[in-house]
């Protein structure tokens, strides 16, 4: 899924549509892809596809990196 998600993040071989990017990063998260955790909160802290959340970014930055 991964792979698929950066294609439609940055429109790679497929149309640009961030808010599926949150959406199928947001997904990972919940089945319990940590990694994901790092792109999910680049978003958030971007408003990319997604409002601005510098907060939960940083939450996010800080569990994925266990800080």
């Amino acid at each position: 899924m991964n792979n698929y998600v950066d294609m439609v993040r940055y429109g790679r071989g497929a149309d640009v549509d961030k808010n599926l990017a949150v959406k199928y990063y947001s997904k990972a998260i919940e089945e319990g892809n940590v990694p994901e955790m790092y792109n999910y909160a680049c978003m958030l802290l971007a408003g990319e596809g997604i409002d601005k959340n510098k907060k939960l970014a940083i939450s996010y930055f800080k569990t994925r990196f266990n800080i």
